[in-house]
């Protein structure tokens, strides 16, 4: 893992922010259609 100060590091990041978005949107997307999650 590189230091946080190189940008490998903001970069892989935000590789992992998108993943994460994209797994658990369709989960939420089910639950906001079931009603079973809240929306604020």
């Amino acid at each position: 893992m590189p230091p946080p100060s190189d940008i490998a590091f903001v970069f892989l990041m935000q590789i992992g922010v998108i993943l994460g978005f994209l797994t658990g949107y369709p989960m939420v997307a089910w639950l906001l259609s079931r009603g079973t999650k809240a929306t604020v």
